[in-house]
């Protein structure tokens, strides 16, 4: 297979409903161009020369999709958990969450850097200090993180690997927290990723502070552990933003995700955010990962623990821990996908289908089981007793990365009119879940979008 540069750049329009109230339809203009060398999207380049693709299929474009025509006639779909594209004004964009120079907002104050293409704006600073720092913005609202104390510390752009390894331009405040640890930031899907790069075991407490805009905005910890945005006027809904709770890399790759995060308030609109990392971690050359968001809509997920059998509001965790843990018990992951109800795929049309998911830690075979029963992604939890069926799939394993076939069970759903089936979704759990543990990246993660492949005949 020759491997030339695929380039596209097609103009079509795409009608969305803009109120249920309303016949009117809002024209949105798509310009997608895959003539970049280093980034295409959530797609890498090499998968579209693997898959030939020759153009994009309108009808499969929405703000968590695209789809492509193949060269012998069929179609290639992915949709994936979370948004890919942005809208400025009547245009949609691919989003690109790679840093860049910052050439507009805020350059009188020292932000330097950007992201070079999202509606969730971040901006980072050439210092990190008591005044000025990282400011995520989306909209009219927006939050900054900045230190703590008075201290100043010079920001450095250079490329390194984050915690799950993939090469990011990073701006690195070098000894943020004393002279043991350094702050790496960059952008992300929904706003910004801190990683504390720690280079002793001398501290297992990392502090910054944030301040929001918005006088009606608050900040308040869940049962899950991570931090939301709230405001007052509309906190029976979703929440405004998003602080996950800390993910740890050990200099031997090994993954802690039972960490705390806590809050401080210092006035208001000021709060001290706590990154508090256990004890027995041994931190010496070590990362410690958290994402402070804006928060979107996303395909619905939750992790549920034998031993916290009553936990609620746990899904908007960035990581699932599944198998057996002391803290947790055994997890399982509940998943519901939204495809059918956007998409008209008869199922005689199907030729394969793959759910792929990012892990972390070492190799585990995973099952995935048809779940015959509705259940809440906010309020489910083990003691629901869901009742769970047959298994329809078994993982397989490449470089990190896990996937299901999930092909029949899809087109059960095709053919489900009543979409009762793909609303219950299935459950994810480990084959040996007695005594061996995972991590996944869940569906809030924004280190990789989980995501449904759909080859169609």
């Amino acid at each position: 297979m020759s491997k030339k540069i695929i380039f596209i750049s097609i103009i079509f329009s795409l009608y969305l409903i803009v109120s249920a109230c309303s016949d009117k339809k809002q024209q949105y203009t798509v310009n997608i161009d895959i003539e970049d060398d280093e980034y295409y999207g959530v797609i890498t380049k090499e998968e579209l020369i693997e898959n030939r693709v020759t153009d994009v299929d309108k009808d499969m474009i929405s703000e968590n999709s695209i789809g492509f025509l193949k060269e012998d006639g069929s179609k290639i779909l992915y949709v994936f958990s979370q948004n890919i594209f942005y809208k400025d004004g009547d245009k949609m964009f691919l989003i690109d969450d790679r840093l860049c120079e910052n050439k507009n907002d805020y350059t009188e104050r020292g932000y330097l850097y950007t992201v070079k293409g999202n509606d969730i704006k971040s901006y980072y600073n050439k210092d990190f200090s008591g005044s000025e720092g990282i400011i995520v913005e989306y909209a009219a609202d927006s939050f900054m993180i900045k230190s703590q104390n008075n201290r100043k510390t010079e920001g450095i752009c250079q490329k390194q690997e984050n915690i799950i390894g993939e090469e990011k331009n990073m701006i690195v405040y070098k000894n943020v927290f004393a002279n043991n640890s350094d702050m790496r930031v960059y952008p992300n899907f929904l706003g910004t990723s801190i990683e504390i790069n720690t280079r002793d075991n001398s501290k297992h407490k990392f502090t910054v502070r944030v301040e929001l805009n918005d006088k009606y905005e608050y900040l308040k910890k869940e049962p899950g552990g991570y931090i939301v945005v709230l405001n007052e006027f509309t906190d029976e809904v979703d929440p405004v933003g998003i602080i996950h709770v800390p993910i740890v890399r050990d200099k031997e790759g090994e993954i802690y995700c039972s960490n705390n995060i806590n809050i401080s308030k210092v006035t208001d609109q000021k709060y001290n955010i706590t990154f508090e990392i256990e004890d027995k971690i041994d931190l010496t050359d070590s990362i410690i990962y958290s994402s402070f968001e804006f928060y979107r809509s996303k395909q619905p997920d939750n992790a549920i623990y034998s031993k916290k059998s009553d936990l609620t509001y746990n899904h908007l965790n960035n990581c699932s821990v599944l198998g057996q843990t002391s803290e947790y018990g055994i997890g399982r992951l509940m998943l519901r996908f939204l495809i059918t109800e956007k998409f008209d795929l008869p199922a005689e049309d199907l030729e394969s289908v793959t759910y792929k998911v990012k892990s972390l830690g070492e190799r585990q075979e995973l099952e995935m089981h048809v779940l015959n029963e509705d259940w809440c992604s906010v309020t489910g939890n083990w003691d629901s007793n869901y009742n769970v069926g047959d298994c329809i799939s078994k993982s397989s394993y490449e470089k990190g990365y896990i996937s299901f076939n999930i092909t029949e069970i899809m087109k059960r759903w095709c053919e489900d009119n009543e979409g009762r089936l793909e609303h219950n979704g299935v459950q994810i759990k480990l084959v040996d879940e007695e005594n061996k543990k995972l991590f996944l990246l869940s569906n809030d993660s924004v280190l990789y979008i989980a995501r449904t492949i759909i080859q169609i005949k």
